[in-house]
């Protein structure tokens, strides 16, 4: 049931993760990232968001770093996530899925 539920999970994630891609791109051709950086800190929910993505992002990289041991590819994956973001975090879970199916049955 738990090797459904993460397959399922990640297909999910992965269809996301194309679409956030797509998304950025766009985001890319309309505006600079640092231009808009400075209106969406303004805004107390851009403040809520950015901080809410750095934490999710963290905790994903940590998850990264423990699959992989402490081993030089788990930093690079982890400096990637907190450089690139969720995509990039997605493409680990994909590519090492059984890792992270071993860690849950312990």
């Amino acid at each position: 049931m738990h090797r459904l539920f993460i397959n399922i999970s990640l297909v999910a994630l992965t269809a996301l993760s194309v679409w956030l891609v797509y998304l950025i791109i766009q985001a890319i051709a309309d505006i600079s990232m640092f231009e808009a950086f400075g209106p969406i800190w303004q805004a107390s929910w851009g403040k809520v968001a950015m901080v809410d993505l750095y934490l999710g992002l963290v905790l994903i990289s940590i998850l990264i770093v423990t699959l992989e041991h402490g081993k030089w590819q788990g930093w690079l994956w982890a400096i990637a996530t907190l450089a690139l973001g969720n995509p990039i975090a997605v493409l680990y879970l994909l590519l090492n899925r059984k890792k992270l199916l071993d860690l849950i049955k312990g």
